[in-house]
């Protein structure tokens, strides 16, 4: 593949992990939870998800019963959990399928 198709390739992929958060944000938001979900990084390969109430079980239940394999064939490497009242976090490394850093 030349650079030049990578580069096209990797800006498809970006915009396609920028779609797929608004409609996840948009899902969660027709079930009832207020969230925030957002991609960033250079390659949108980072999902960030606020929430007024997220918690341990809520984030335990996405990483284990969510559609993470989906997540993971998107390209996304990390999803941080972030409880938008405390600030707490949560940082779940989705290439790895391990909890905290790389």
């Amino acid at each position: 593949m030349t650079p030049e198709a990578e580069r096209q390739t990797a800006q498809a992929l970006a915009a396609a992990r920028v779609k797929y958060v608004e409609e996840t944000e948009n899902a969660m938001l027709g079930q009832g939870y207020d969230m925030t979900v957002r991609a960033s990084g250079a390659g949108k390969d980072t999902m960030h998800i606020g929430w007024a109430l997220m918690s341990r079980p809520f984030v335990y239940k996405f990483v284990n019963e969510s559609p993470l394999p989906q997540v993971r064939s998107m390209g996304f490497k990390r999803i941080i959990f972030v409880n938008t009242v405390t600030g707490q976090t949560w940082s779940f490394n989705v290439k790895l399928n391990r909890w905290g850093g790389d």
